[in-house]
C-alpha cells in the first residue's frame, strides 16, 4: 500500500508542475513551445489517470462491501509536505 502512496503523491506533484508550466508567461516562440509540450504531455497523461483514477474507487468499493476499515488514501498533509520538498 506505501508503494501505491507514494505513485500517487508523485503523480499529484507531477500534476502540479504541469500545471505551472501551463501558467507560464509566453514571451517568445520558445514559451509556446514550453506551454504546448505541457499541454501535450497532459493530454497524454489522462488516459492513464482515469484508469487509475477508476482502479482505486473500484478497490475502496470492494473494501468497503467486505467492511474492511479505510482509511484515507493520503491527507492533504501528506501531498503539502511533498508539494514542498
Amino acid at each position: 500500500m506505501e508503494a501505491k502512496k507514494i505513485y500517487f503523491l508523485i503523480f499529484i506533484r507531477m500534476l502540479q508542475k504541469l500545471d505551472s508550466d501551463v501558467q507560464a508567461k509566453i514571451d517568445d516562440l520558445e514559451g509556446f513551445k514550453f506551454v504546448l509540450t505541457a499541454i501535450k504531455t497532459i493530454r497524454g497523461m489522462s488516459v492513464n489517470a482515469e484508469l487509475t483514477y477508476r482502479e482505486m474507487q473500484e478497490r475502496y468499493h470492494t473494501l468497503r462491501q467486505h467492511k474492511v476499515p479505510v482509511s484515507l488514501f493520503v491527507s492533504s498533509s501528506d501531498i503539502s509536505e511533498k508539494s514542498r520538498g
